[in-house]
């Protein structure tokens, strides 16, 4: 696989859409977000969409609705700047902004963002030439929210993707059926998340998906990131029919809401 449209084939003949109405698209829950949001019903997909309530500061120009017009920061401080404000709304670490401020520094920045954009959005290659690669859940946050239709990756998007690839590859009957859903799957990552939410896919899932926890190698790390993205385009096409960065934000929101803590969704489900 090594395209948008290599993935939506192999989806397209496993019959995924079957699998999405069935089993995906109207599957009801109810999770526990803790003292500040407390317990919050899904009905279905657009309901976990509808159910990100994250408030942007008015403190920030940040928005996760509202896509940065990359190409009209003319300013390398305004980019800078948007940066900064990015990571601290994601609540990322402080070396993401030591990096991007080394970057803007020895005027890096803008290059190399417009290099990560042109990559993100080129839906016909997965292989990797970006020369200085810096990927991180902030940096995702960056990519996301100035590239089109570009995934937040972290640790709850990944984790509620991993569930319904695991769920699918169950539901596969014929060997064959698996070894194509893995030619996606296989460069993906989990990640570990933190110790009270449960968002790791297990060890057995991971060896037959051929999922990693995520490694330290930045380009496996874009790969995963571009792969995801692509999946949440082709669920946004079976939910929304429409592919417009609109609706394929609900889809990423619906995500980031459903991956809290995957055990409140499936207590059976294959997850540490």
């Amino acid at each position: 696989m090594n395209s948008y449209n290599d993935l939506a084939q192999i989806l397209d003949e496993l019959n995924f859409g079957r699998f999405y109405q069935n089993k995906i698209r109207n599957a009801t829950s109810v999770v526990n977000f803790g003292e500040r949001k407390g317990n919050i019903k899904f009905d279905c997909i657009r309901s976990a969409s509808e159910a990100y309530n994250y408030k942007p500061s008015g403190e920030y120009l940040v928005n996760i609705d509202q896509q940065i017009n990359f190409s009209a920061i003319v300013s390398e401080n305004e980019l800078i700047l948007q940066c900064i404000e990015i990571f601290d709304w994601g609540g990322v670490q402080s070396s993401n902004i030591i990096e991007a401020i080394t970057l803007h520094r020895k005027s890096e920045l803008k290059p190399y963002l417009a290099e990560c954009k042109a990559w993100f959005e080129n839906d016909q290659d997965l292989s990797v030439d970006i020369e200085s690669k810096s990927w991180s859940s902030g940096w995702t946050k960056v990519f996301s929210l100035m590239f089109d239709r570009t995934a937040i990756y972290d640790s709850r998007v990944a984790a509620y993707i991993n569930y319904i690839f695991a769920c699918f590859y169950s539901s596969l009957e014929e060997s064959e059926q698996k070894d194509a859903l893995t030619e996606i799957t296989k460069y993906l990552v989990s990640f570990r998340g933190v110790a009270a939410r449960i968002r790791c896919l297990n060890s057995e899932y991971r060896a037959l998906l051929g999922i990693d926890i995520k490694p330290q190698n930045n380009e496996r790390n874009f790969k995963a990131n571009k792969v995801a993205s692509w999946f949440l385009r082709y669920l946004c096409k079976l939910e929304y029919g429409e592919v417009t960065q609109e609706n394929f934000r609900k889809i990423d929101k619906a995500m980031f809401m459903l991956g809290f803590d995957i055990k409140q969704i499936d207590s059976t489900a294959p997850f540490k």
